[in-house]
This record gives C-alpha cells, sequence and structure tokens, in this order.
C-alpha cells in the first residue's frame, strides 16, 4: 500500500478509496500489516498512532508514557504507563512493551487481558514482525554466542503461551 503524507495530512488507498486523515504535525507515515502507522510532532512531544485502513483511530502513545485506546463506539480508554518502547497490533489486540520488561495485552476496548514476561535471561527490544508476536530481545553475557553477541529473534507460541528462540540477530 502506497501511503502519502505532507504536515498536516496523511493519504491512501484503500478498497479503491481514497482515504485522507487530517492532523497536524505529521513527521512520518507508513503502513504496517493491519493499520496505518503515523508518526506526529506536537510542542516537542512525539505521538505515534495507529489507524486502521479505513481510518478510524485503534490506539495511540507518546512521549509521556499515555496510551489511548479507541472502541468501536469512539470512546476513548486512557492509560498511563511507566515507560512505554514499543507497540504492536494482531488480531483484535493491543500489545504495548513497557519498561522492556513485559508486554501488557490490551483488547480493542481498553481492557487489560493479560501480561507476557520475557524470556528467563532476557529483556525486551523491540517488536519486528508486522504478522506474528515476534521481538528482539536482549540477553545478559550468559546467552551470549561464540561471537558475543546477545539479542535473538523470539516467536511467541499463542498455543503454548511460551517464547520460541529463533535466531541470532546481528
Amino acid at each position: 500500500m502506497e501511503v502519502e503524507y505532507v504536515d498536516n495530512m496523511v493519504k491512501w488507498l484503500y478498497d479503491d478509496k481514497e482515504i485522507i486523515y487530517e492532523t497536524k504535525g505529521v513527521e512520518f507515515a507508513t503502513d504496517v500489516a493491519t493499520a496505518i502507522y503515523i508518526e506526529l510532532m506536537f510542542d516537542g512531544i512525539y505521538e505515534y498512532r495507529f489507524v486502521g485502513f479505513s481510518g478510524k483511530d485503534i490506539c495511540k502513545y507518546d512521549d509521556n508514557n499515555l496510551l489511548t485506546i479507541y472502541d468501536e463506539n469512539a470512546g476513548k480508554h486512557e492509560i498511563q504507563l511507566e515507560d512505554i518502547n514499543d507497540v504492536f497490533i494482531l488480531k483484535e489486540k493491543i500489545y504495548v512493551m513497557n519498561k522492556r520488561k513485559s508486554i501488557i495485552v490490551y483488547n480493542t476496548e481498553g481492557e487489560n487481558k493479560g501480561l507476557i514476561v520475557p524470556p528467563q535471561g532476557y529483556i525486551y527490544s523491540r517488536f519486528c514482525n508486522n504478522s506474528k508476536l515476534e521481538v528482539i530481545c536482549e540477553g545478559d553475557s550468559l546467552r551470549a554466542d561464540s561471537f558475543g553477541r546477545v539479542d535473538y529473534k523470539f516467536e511467541y507460541n499463542l498455543f503454548c503461551n511460551n517464547w520460541e528462540r529463533k535466531n541470532v540477530v546481528y
């Protein structure tokens, strides 16, 4: 999908229809597997938005660690967290990486649906896939391979509720 943006607008084509999302302070915009991702700047504070392909807000967060989830009834749920590192949306769930030590799972109504801790001996770094729950984790020195690398990619097995290590990340 091609996403175009200028300072006050983001535009894309969805279902053969041009969608125009008007806002101010647009710094960057692109599509991810389930939404349009938009970075904005207001008064020196960055805000990161996820907008559905049809143009409806899904959620946003900012440098002040305020997460806002928009439900289907145009309501919004604001949640103050300690340190939002990254946000990922997959299958009606919003995954929020908090303090690099946990992923808090919310539904689209803003309800907390669980917590996912990192693999033993690791901390979260970032989400790394648009179509499944995968993360890059930073390990301690005991987790280093023979070349001293400590960053690994993990995929979450939703059936078994655990992380499976995939490969080293360069």
